[in-house]
């Protein structure tokens, strides 16, 4: 069963690193702060959110923004088991955040991935579940906005009868307007595994046609046995190609952690396909992988990876940087370090500059926190608590500059011995750009290298 009961706290799935290294936190400026709510009949209903997934925010040419997550309404009206995915957008005429909507489909929903092109159209792609079955797969699907208000109707991907669970979508749009996605699939594992756990998979790619159809699905990632498995894929795009970067689970790693990180790259007009999986980091003696990575598109050229490595005794959150058109990465550049840097979330402004949103902090005190590396720096900002003074715990921030180069960060509000009921939005927090001390290590231990 992939669907997780929706009492699991922010705190549990928080607790991923351990010890802080003293770096000295800065409050964030908070123009706008918003709730986002569901309405009922006659009044806003209560919900629980899917921590398990990751919040999502889009800003749109207008002004205005589109948010999405995954929730489950508290009404005794409501279906057992039903965890939607919501749409909530923000009225730039009135600066409030429209009741958030589910969409159209099965009872459960989750993973969301979006882009905007220029006639503000947003694309969407999530996974979609009949219901929480264990003979029923979740399947990926495509949607995007209409002028009228609202969302067409939702078309299958990739459909196969052996895809199995189709989950952790991403989705780019190149220089061209072309939509490009990615995701997890199990249509090349045998019946017996794809039953046994939805982690065992691969990573699949297909493209929108001009004509509106998704094309047929290809293999990224490379089985050599029946134990090894891709995982939560990471899609951007470096100019005329497309990168793809993945995690790794075998035998000997288990799920702890990912034995190794995997990319790829293709030409954005698919004139060749994928390259030959390459290894970018190898897992040493620390924890890696599966939500301690993000990948961001660079609008100049060029992709940024930012991901954990974690040891028993802290964690280090670093950025390597794959130049346009490059065959190796640049050499990695530690963000931040300490009891801090799950869940990483990474946008690029227009100068370069890579701002990462992340967890500060674990247990009943994690908090929404931020660092930016500048152009050239050797190391991340001081740190920026996002969520100062919010009472309970905040966590599973994403955040994405706008056109304006205005930021937006959406996370879970999550209360004192409670669960996870709300989803939060700021429009234009302010983030310090001051060099952060150093703090040893002052570079990255070998196994955090590319390989050659």
């Amino acid at each position: 069963m992939i669907v997780r009961k929706m009492s699991v706290s922010l705190a549990l799935l928080a607790g991923l690193m351990m010890v802080g290294l003293g770096l000295q936190p800065v409050s964030a400026g908070q123009p706008s702060y918003d709730t986002l709510r569901i309405d009922g009949p006659s009044q806003a209903l209560p919900y629980e959110v899917w921590v398990a997934w990751t919040p999502l925010i889009v800003p749109v040419p207008d002004g205005g923004a589109w948010a999405f997550f995954s929730a489950q309404v508290v009404n005794p009206d409501a279906t057992i088991g039903t965890k939607k995915l919501y749409a909530s957008r923000l009225d730039p005429a009135t600066g409030t955040w429209n009741s958030a909507v589910p969409f159209n489909g099965g009872q459960i929903q989750f993973g969301p991935s979006a882009v905007v092109d220029s006639q503000g159209t947003v694309h969407l792609v999530y996974t979609d579940r009949a219901d929480d079955q264990e003979t029923t797969f979740g399947q990926l699907v495509y949607v995007k906005s209409i002028t009228e208000g609202g969302w067409t109707d939702p078309i299958a991907v990739g459909p196969n009868e052996n895809a199995g669970h189709q989950l952790s979508p991403e989705l780019v749009l190149d220089k061209n307007g072309g939509l490009h996605a990615a995701w997890q699939d199990q249509r090349s594992v045998d019946a017996e595994s794809r039953v046994a756990a939805a982690s065992n998979a691969d990573i699949f790619s297909s493209d929108l046609g001009a004509d509106g159809a998704w094309t047929a699905p290809v293999q990224i990632s490379v089985r050599p046995d029946a134990t090894t498995n891709g995982s939560r894929p990471q899609l951007g795009t470096d100019g005329d190609r497309l990168v793809a970067v993945w995690s790794i689970y075998n035998g000997d790693s288990g799920l702890d952690t990912a034995a190794r990180l995997e990319w790829s790259t293709r030409p954005i007009d698919g004139s060749t396909g994928w390259s030959a999986p390459q290894v970018l980091l190898e897992r040493g003696d620390a924890q890696i992988g599966g939500r301690l990575l993000d990948l961001a598109s660079d609008r100049n050229g060029g992709v940024v990876l930012v991901y954990g490595s974690r040891t028993t005794t802290a964690n280090t959150l670093l950025s390597q940087r794959l130049q346009a058109a490059a065959t190796s990465w640049d050499a990695p550049i530690v963000l931040t370090q300490g009891d801090r840097g799950s869940f990483p979330s990474a946008t690029i402004a227009p100068d370069g500059s890579v701002v990462v949103a992340y967890n500060v902090g674990s247990g009943g005190t994690v908090q929404a926190g931020a660092v930016v590396l500048i152009p050239g720096a050797p190391r991340g900002s001081v740190e920026t608590i996002l969520t100062a003074g919010e009472d309970g715990a905040q966590g599973r921030p994403m955040i994405v500059i706008d056109a304006n180069s205005r930021l937006w960060v959406i996370y879970m509000h999550e209360p004192t011995g409670g669960v996870a009921n709300e989803i939060r939005v700021i429009r234009g927090a302010t983030l310090s750009t001051e060099l952060a001390p150093e703090t040893p290590p002052a570079t990255p231990v070998a196994a955090a290298s590319p390989a050659a």
